[in-house]
Order: structure tokens, then sequence, then C-alpha cells
């Protein structure tokens, strides 16, 4: 409770710290859909990972805005795209892969994903479709746009579907936490070696 109660006031100091309304209403509006998500997710059988990775994309997006609003000024609306359609395979990569490993959890929850609802080959299998299909739509819009290759961003999803293929329920969890969650870094950190090299993003 103590601890709770810290998090809560430093939660709230950080609030009203921020430099806008935008800034407090966009913390706000990401911890209703946290607060929704532990109401939601034994009544959304199949969309669990789906819910969290929209909430994923939400925060990596409003969260910039809100701080910086100029800060995505710069993007084309076609790499914009891009770059939500990339948060949100590697989100959806990283939450899939967690369902796979708490499959047992989950139908002891009577929590339906698709790993516990249709089985975690069959998941396995829709996840990679997934990602087959994000890139091919990456690569679509980059034709369609006119814009450059952008190889860093096909690292990141080439990534995503090396993950899907070497991650089982099977694979110790250390290594979920090691080598599968700081996924999620991934399109930043790619984006700054691509930075560095002084070529265009």
């Amino acid at each position: 409770r103590a601890l709770l109660a810290v998090s809560i006031l430093a939660l709230a100091s950080s609030l009203l710290a921020a430099r806008s309304w935008i800034v407090s209403l966009t913390f706000i509006g990401h911890v209703l859909l946290c607060a929704a998500y532990a109401k939601l997710k034994p009544r959304m059988p199949y969309c669990k990972a789906f819910y969290v990775s929209i909430c994923v994309v939400f925060m990596a997006v409003a969260a910039p805005c809100a701080y910086a609003p100029t800060l995505l000024s710069s993007l084309g609306g076609a790499t914009f795209w891009q770059l939500l359609l990339l948060i949100f395979s590697v989100a959806l990569t990283v939450e899939q892969l967690q369902d796979i490993r708490d499959v047992d959890e989950d139908l002891e929850a009577q929590v339906v994903t698709l790993a516990s609802g249709l089985g975690q080959r069959r998941a396995r299998q829709l996840l990679l479709l997934f990602q087959a299909a994000s890139l091919s739509l990456h690569l679509l819009i980059m034709q369609r746009a006119h814009l450059p290759l952008r190889p860093h961003f096909l690292a990141v999803h080439a990534a995503c579907s090396l993950c899907s293929m070497g991650f089982t329920s099977e694979t110790p969890r250390s290594l979920f936490q090691v080598l599968l969650e700081p996924l999620y870094a991934l399109p930043l950190l790619a984006t700054v070696l691509r930075a560095s090299t002084g070529l265009s993003l």
C-alpha cells in the first residue's frame, strides 16, 4: 500500500509539473486505457494483444507529440503511417508471444487469446501471416509514396519475424525479458543508428 501511495503521488506530481494540459491529458488517457484493459480482458476474446498494441501505439505517438507538438510534423503522411505500422507490428509481436508463453495461465483464468483459443501453433502462424502483411503494406506505402527503402525499418520487421519463429511456450522466461521485451526499443535504436550514419530517415 505504501508503494502504491508513493507511485500515485509521483504520478500526480509529474502531471502537475507537466508543461501543458495536453501532457497531463495524454497520461490520464493512458491510465484510463490501462484501467479499461483490466476490466475488459476477460470480455474480449482473441483481442487482448490487439488492445494492448493499440495502447502502445497511442503512447508512442501521443506522448512525444504532447511534449513536443512539432516533433512529428517533419514526417510526411506516408512516413507517419509506416512508423505507426512498425510500432504496432512490434507491439503485437511482443504481446502475442507473451500470450503463447502464458497460455496455461490464460486457460486457467479463462482468458481467451489466440494462443489459448486456437492453439499455440495456429497463433504463431497467424502472427507470421500478420507480419508478412505488415511488411507488404510497408513496401506498398514506400512504392506509392516514392519513399526511400529505409533498411532500418525493414530490419525491425525482420527481427519481429525471427522472434515469432524462435519463441515458444518452452522458451525460458528469462529470455522473454532479455531478448523479447527490448524489442519495443528496437525502432528507436534502429532510427538512431541510421541517423548516426548521416543518411536520410
